[in-house]
């Protein structure tokens, strides 16, 4: 009887991980979509910055001050927008590794004398882990692109 409930436990357990990993992938790569699509269009941003025609002038040029401020605008609300929807989906994704932490303390996943103690005791701290501070994402690469959009906006323009 013992057995049967501790096998049931063990499919519950399994069946729910395999859930909440295909739930983590899923968000990680909906935050990298996000970020490949707005780097896309961050760099075409300055391309178009860059390359003109001989002779012709910037749109955002002609219309001096207003012009390059309606445009770092734009950029800048492009910006804010990525970087929220980024970190949106990078919290959400983390959501799910606590409660992958979780099962896989309740299969034994950290304890090495058990049969299922496969995982070094380090990650069973990710969950303790202040998640503030610089962390490997795509959000600086982003705001690098962003700057580099806005910087070129407000370079001197030689005709």
């Amino acid at each position: 009887m013992c057995d049967d409930i501790e096998s049931k436990t063990l499919k519950i357990l399994t069946h729910f991980n395999d859930i909440y990993w295909q739930q983590f992938r899923y968000h990680r790569e909906k935050e990298y979509r996000i970020f490949v699509w707005t780097s896309a269009l961050l760099l075409a941003g300055i391309a178009g910055l860059l390359v003109t025609k001989q002779g012709e002038v910037p749109i955002y040029v002609q219309y001096g001050i207003l012009g390059k401020t309606v445009a770092t605008l734009a950029i800048l609300v492009w910006l804010v927008a990525s970087v929220w929807m980024q970190k949106r989906e990078r919290n959400s994704g983390n959501s799910y590794i606590i409660v992958l932490v979780n099962i896989a303390n309740k299969l034994g996943a950290f304890e090495p004398d058990r049969p299922t103690g496969v995982l070094p005791e380090d990650w069973n701290q990710w969950m303790r882990k202040p998640q503030t501070g610089f962390q490997f994402n795509f959000v600086p690469i982003t705001c690098v692109v962003g700057i580099l959009a806005v910087g070129l906006i407000w370079l001197p323009q030689h005709g």
